[in-house]
């Protein structure tokens, strides 16, 4: 059976297409090796004082103080890792 140059290119392209999502599968599912992660700490709620978050979007933490940019409240919340606020 001869195959068509279209047909052709369609099989190349499914394959390409399987292989890329095989390399997405296993480079973005995690590993069971990885670690687990649990749940350290908790803090904050709603509203504009300090302490408080209306749409917290990020975390970092560096030297014992945990940064928090707050979205709607445009701004960035400093507490130390017990949670405890220390400026803005």
């Amino acid at each position: 059976m001869k195959w068509s140059p279209i047909l052709k290119v369609s099989v190349m392209i499914a394959g390409s297409l399987a292989s890329v999502l095989a390399v997405a599968w296993f480079i973005w599912v995690p590993s069971p090796r990885e670690l687990s992660y649990s749940l350290l700490a908790t803090w904050g709620e709603q509203g504009s004082g300090p302490g408080q978050f209306n749409e917290p979007t990020g975390v970092a933490v560096h030297d014992g103080e945990v940064f928090v940019s707050d979205a709607r409240n445009a701004r960035i919340q400093i507490f130390d890792t017990e949670g405890h606020f220390k400026r803005q």
